[in-house]
């Protein structure tokens, strides 16, 4: 059994992370409403078939900093975006991405 935390109470405990990968199979947005203090650098999967939870986990993390934005496709490891881009558009490209694998959102403060 592991006893559930919140990503704010673990920074109060260890201190603010440089990273965060969240890869919790469909439970982004949980994670994500334990986060009120900004980190420097995260990131999470999605997949293109539910796309909207990807969109929701942009927005709160738009809500707790001005974030920018990448991606990398099908876990090539590799950022489809020359830059980091705005939250409105990385939901474009992610709005093109083909619905044959998962992908990560990597963002940064801005």
């Amino acid at each position: 059994m592991v006893e559930p935390s919140t990503l704010d109470a673990l920074c109060e405990v260890f201190g603010q992370p440089p990273f965060v990968k969240i890869d919790v199979e469909g439970h982004k947005a949980s994670v994500l409403g334990g986060l009120s203090i900004p980190v420097p650098l995260l990131s999470f999967e999605f997949a293109p078939e539910i796309m909207q939870a990807a969109f929701n986990c942009l927005a709160r993390l738009q809500h707790i900093a001005p974030y920018r934005f990448n991606y990398s496709p099908f876990e090539t490891m590799e950022f489809d975006l020359g830059e980091s881009a705005s939250l409105a558009d990385v939901k474009v490209h992610l709005s093109l991405v083909s619905k044959d694998g998962w992908s990560d959102v990597y963002t940064r403060l801005q």
